[in-house]
């Protein structure tokens, strides 16, 4: 025959039998015994792994011969990248290595994405951003700004899977709040201890994963999100004057990177309700998948680089929002200034609080 035994979930220590209850033998709170036989149920369930399930997408078939007409495909010698052009497009640059490439035999039906984000930033706006973008940056070397030259401006359709998931998300805490009262000149703090519980259905649509290895995650996360309103039915003929590369990842690769960011913002959706308490810790959750989509699109992407002092620095602009991500040199003397300066402020801050409260 089974024991049960429970323990205080404000202090963790063991629940005895009083008679009429459980009484912690710690901090002496008292329990009803069927509520604390409910909690350990709970907390039991909570214990579960997480668990996904998706669903692989089925392919919309192959391509047309009026749309194979309007897309060739050739492979870079130097890399091996696989570049989409145009049919009237004689020679091309690949964007990974900047080899030159003659364009060759005709794209492979394949790969055919289920849809595609036009660009809507041009080139010259692309630039123009790029520029925009520098002039916040106070830490640039003095002459950057002048000296710099772009030397590669390229659009490139990126491939993405799009996860679609119906979620249940359950999560429990510990908290606490705090009351101080002062009674002549004894001041006493009253810590109240909760366990508190969040659960709920969620959905999630389209959240993006690069599939295409040579294209860094950190980069095309960086210039997330897009607009997903603008998507439309794949049409070959949004590649005329844009490169596009083919998926080379599959859709098992890249189902974890999907799962952590849904349960990453499953598990942020619930902690944001639990307020109005002095400490919060998380004592479990678990994200489940009902049901998991996942659909192949091309999104826009401005790929450039930057020529200084030297040194190449690659950017990427959002080719439908303009968002611009990339790493750029840093002045020595600048920075040490402004930590200078920050420490300054900082000082300046404490003495004024010593003087106001001395």
């Amino acid at each position: 025959m089974s024991v049960q035994t429970y323990q205080c979930p404000a202090c963790s220590a063991p629940l005895l039998w009083n008679g009429d209850g459980l009484k912690c033998s710690g901090c002496g709170y008292e329990y009803k015994e069927e509520d604390m036989r409910q909690l350990t149920e709970s907390m039991a369930e909570d214990g579960v792994e997480s668990e996904f399930a998706w669903e692989r997408f089925a392919p919309t078939g192959d391509y047309s011969a009026e749309e194979s007409a309007q897309m060739e495909e050739h492979t870079c010698p130097n890399c091996g990248a696989v570049i989409v052009t145009a049919p009237s497009t004689a020679a091309s640059t690949c964007v990974y290595c900047g080899n030159n490439l003659l364009v060759g035999e005709r794209f492979s039906g394949g790969l055919r994405p289920d849809s595609v984000i036009p660009f809507t930033v041009s080139r010259e706006e692309a630039e123009a951003k790029l520029r925009v973008h520098f002039r916040r940056k106070r830490l640039l070397p003095t002459d950057f700004i002048r000296s710099c030259r772009v030397e590669e401006v390229t659009g490139l359709y990126v491939p993405y899977y799009l996860f679609d998931a119906d979620t249940f998300a359950r999560a429990s805490y510990r908290t606490t709040r705090v009351r101080t009262h002062r009674h002549g000149n004894w001041e006493e703090t009253h810590t109240d201890h909760f366990y508190v519980e969040r659960a709920g259905d969620m959905r999630f649509e389209r959240v993006p994963v690069d599939a295409c290895s040579r294209v860094a995650n950190v980069l095309t996360e960086a210039i997330e999100p897009f607009d997903y309103s603008a998507e439309r039915p794949f049409d070959p003929g949004y590649f005329a004057g844009y490169q596009a590369d083919c998926k080379d990842e599959t859709v098992e690769s890249c189902a974890p990177r999907a799962s952590e960011r849904v349960t990453t913002s499953a598990k942020k959706a619930l902690r944001d309700t639990v307020i109005g308490y002095a400490t919060v810790t998380e004592v479990s959750n678990r994200v489940s998948v009902h049901s998991g989509r996942v659909r192949y699109a091309l999104m826009p992407v401005w790929l450039l680089t930057v020529r200084y002092n030297g040194e190449s620095y690659p950017f990427a602009v959002n080719g439908q929002t303009g968002k611009v991500v990339g790493t750029l040199p840093v002045d020595k003397k600048k920075y040490l200034l402004s930590v200078l300066e920050y420490a300054g402020i900082c000082e300046a801050v404490v003495a004024a609080l010593i003087y106001l409260f001395r």
